[in-house]
């Protein structure tokens, strides 16, 4: 018989908005921040997969649309030549965040919706299937974090070697519980 090991997710998380209403113009600019908060009893080090080109995670979900994913837009075009290992390499140095948390200990990362195409004009905004008047949902992608207790870790490793044994380490993977609301207007007039 196997023994399934029970995934232990290392932070509570939440989402807020900077306001209640995403305006067109992007006056005032409409920012969505993540807040985790360190759950465990004792320090802990971490990557954390950054989403980098998929807006920070954040989904907009449409109730009118069955709740169907509709935005943000990623930012980045197709890889014409996949590579395992340089997927791998490019996912632990430049999408991931190193974090060092202690207990009751807050991070957060931030995104602000655009409003203007991306990627060169080849991209659509984040707001262009928005309606006028409209609520909408706020959540998360599925979160993927490299973790281990800090004490667990060499004395005095640089971060360079804290992102190396990370990236050894199984990625623990959650879907968030947490939403928020916001309503789309035209404009602020």
């Amino acid at each position: 018989m196997t023994e399934v090991q029970e995934t232990v997710v290392p932070v509570s998380l939440t989402l807020s908005t900077s306001a209640p209403i995403c305006y067109g113009s992007g006056e005032p600019p409409f920012i969505v921040t993540t807040t985790n908060q360190c759950t465990t009893e004792r320090s802990i080090c971490a990557l954390l997969y950054s989403f980098p080109h998929t807006c920070n995670g954040v989904e907009v979900r449409d109730p009118e649309r069955n709740n169907r994913r509709i935005g943000p837009v990623s930012t980045c075009m197709e890889d014409d030549t996949p590579d395992p290992e340089l997927d791998r390499q490019k996912l632990f140095q430049h999408e991931t965040e190193l974090v060092r948390l202690d207990p009751g200990q807050i991070h957060r990362t931030s995104y602000t919706f655009s409003i203007v195409a991306k990627v060169h004009g080849l991209r659509h905004s984040d707001i262009r299937v928005l309606k006028d008047g409209n609520s909408y949902q706020l959540t998360l992608r599925e979160q993927r974090w490299w973790w281990m207790f800090e004490d667990q870790m060499p004395a005095d490793c640089s971060d360079k070697e804290k992102r190396e044994i990370l990236s050894k380490q199984p990625v623990t993977k959650w879907k968030p519980e947490c939403s928020s609301e916001f309503t789309y207007m035209m404009s602020s007039g």
